[in-house]
């Protein structure tokens, strides 16, 4: 079975560091506290006004706040991840070492996402019991957290693109970083903004449907949508395709 080297060596890196450990134990800490504080709050209401039926309509928001919070620090996760993926190789002058080999250029960018991806994917797959648990209290279907699950893995993918786009653009990690947050707000909330300007409201939809938010709204809550995929798909190969060409316009090797 082949597996892209840049993918083997990247991961084997960060198998070794206890940064990996440590920072997906601060990422399950901060989880539990949002799904206790839920708790915390939804009993608060159900002692106010005591009903069964209550309780109910209180629980079901308790998966909803666990998977907001979820995707919030996987949006600030996978820029911190990926800001490194080629800048941070320039600096540790160890990109001219891939150049040596026979990978083409969008075999390293290919390789460098799938690498930021699986490691985002082992915070997802440690949240799994705090995502069952809100989920089977809340009364909500299975289909549901599948659908969310495939949600939240296009936005890892979605945002590393775009996080290894603005790695290649810089040489600096902390310049990669800043870029990726600033164009990761435009694609997220910079549209939604943009449509509701007065001179723009006769194509506020189309421009709200530039943005990641429009498309990644419905398959948060489990409608699947093949627009909203589409959408994703191609977004990502245009964040690929960008890298690509900032890679040989430097003279990269091919």
């Amino acid at each position: 079975m082949f597996i892209n080297p840049i993918v083997k060596k990247d991961l084997q890196v960060s198998a070794r560091s206890m940064r990996l450990a440590w920072s997906v134990f601060a990422y399950e800490a901060i989880l539990t506290i949002a799904f206790l504080l839920a708790l915390v709050v939804i009993q608060a209401d159900s002692d106010f006004i005591y009903s069964s039926s209550n309780i109910y309509n209180q629980l079901v928001y308790l998966f909803p706040v666990i998977a907001i919070s979820q995707v919030c620090i996987i949006a600030l996760i996978t820029p911190i991840i990926t800001a490194s993926s080629i800048s941070g190789e320039k600096e540790r002058q160890t990109f001219d070492v891939m150049l040596t080999t026979a990978m083409s250029p969008f075999s390293i960018v290919v390789g460098k996402v799938t690498s930021a991806v699986m490691r985002i994917m082992f915070y997802v797959v440690g949240s799994l019991p705090i995502l069952a648990l809100s989920f089977v209290v809340g009364g909500m279907k299975w289909v549901v957290l599948l659908q969310y699950l495939l949600a939240v893995l296009l936005l890892a993918i979605f945002s590393g693109s775009i996080g290894i786009f603005c790695s290649s653009l810089t040489d600096n990690q902390i310049i990669a970083f800043i870029l990726s947050i600033v164009l990761s707000g435009i694609m997220y909330i910079g549209f939604e903004y943009l449509a509701v300007i007065p001179l723009l409201s006769e194509v506020d939809l189309l421009i709200r449907s530039l943005g990641i938010n429009h498309h990644y709204s419905s398959i948060s809550r489990g409608v699947i949508d093949t627009r909203d995929v589409i959408y994703y798909l191609s977004a990502i190969g245009l964040f690929l395709l960008l890298t690509k060409l900032c890679l040989e316009s430097r003279n990269w090797k091919k």
